[in-house]
């Protein structure tokens, strides 16, 4: 082979080299968008499956022993990361077919909500159940008063506002002193209730204790707590906790519907 075909050779090799490497460049990136568009399609259909299942769901009275399940997965809850927390939740009570999960845009973390829509859908009225509770106990109960409350309202169809429960990553991020980031859209947010352990020991009687929110927008939110609420050392969920935590829930619930 004389010198110039071994340079036509080596021309063609350079060249082929170079257009499997283009190949690749825009294959990689192509790929990824095509990922991104169908994992967000498939979440969006996920989400207009759960609205159409919600139209037949009925409410479940609040009782004792799916609540003291509730609350028993969540004392065992080991410290871990929220978004794991909040699937864990999502898959031992069931919420995973019908909880929302949304990004947050200033934070690297996620949120889940439910709505029970009322006749003006686009005005709502949220109650923030946090997942950050370190105590145990407090833990226990603020989740298992905040799931029975959800589930004792699925089948309500007469509410005049939309009621959204929504569970956060945390309550001492900066997040939460603008609520109204839990509105989509044109929605605007009427009111919400955001619980919290034990504020005050020295309760006068066993009902929820209202104080006013220190977020920006303190005329639309208050801070809820209860004496089931409390943060006293537990090793275990006794007896007194869990009757505590039923008559909370049921008096969250006749709270909210009173709001509605």
């Amino acid at each position: 082979m004389n010198s110039d075909g071994m340079v036509e050779g080596a021309e063609e090799v350079e060249n082929g080299t170079v257009t499997r490497y283009w190949w690749i460049l825009v294959i990689i990136p192509l790929g990824l968008i095509i990922g991104t568009v169908t994992s967000t399609c498939n979440h969006l259909q996920a989400d207009l499956n759960k609205d159409d299942l919600a139209q037949y769901r009925v409410s479940e009275e609040i009782s004792k022993k799916p609540l003291t399940d509730d609350m028993q997965k969540a004392f065992d809850m080991p410290d871990q990361a929220v978004d794991i927390t909040l699937k864990g939740i999502s898959s031992s009570n069931g919420l995973n077919h019908y909880l929302k999960l949304r990004t947050f845009q200033t934070i690297d973390s996620k949120y889940g909500y439910y709505d029970v829509v009322g006749k003006n859908k686009s005005e709502v009225l949220a109650l923030i159940v946090p997942l950050d509770e370190s105590n145990p106990g407090a833990r226990a109960a603020m989740l298992g008063t905040g799931i029975a409350v959800m589930k004792s309202v699925f089948g309500e169809s007469n509410l005049k506002h939309t009621l959204r429960f929504v569970f956060v990553p945390s309550t001492e991020n900066d997040i939460l002193l603008q609520p109204s980031i839990f509105t989509l859209n044109d929605e605007k947010l009427i009111g919400y209730y955001q619980l919290q352990s034990q504020i005050n020991p020295n309760f006068t009687k066993v009902d929820w204790l209202e104080i006013t929110s220190p977020a920006t927008e303190p005329q639309l939110g208050t801070i809820l707590s209860h004496p089931a609420l409390d943060l006293t050392a537990e090793n275990s969920l006794t007896d007194q906790k869990i009757n505590l935590t039923f008559q909370a829930a049921q008096q969250l619930r006749k709270l909210l519907l009173d709001k509605l």
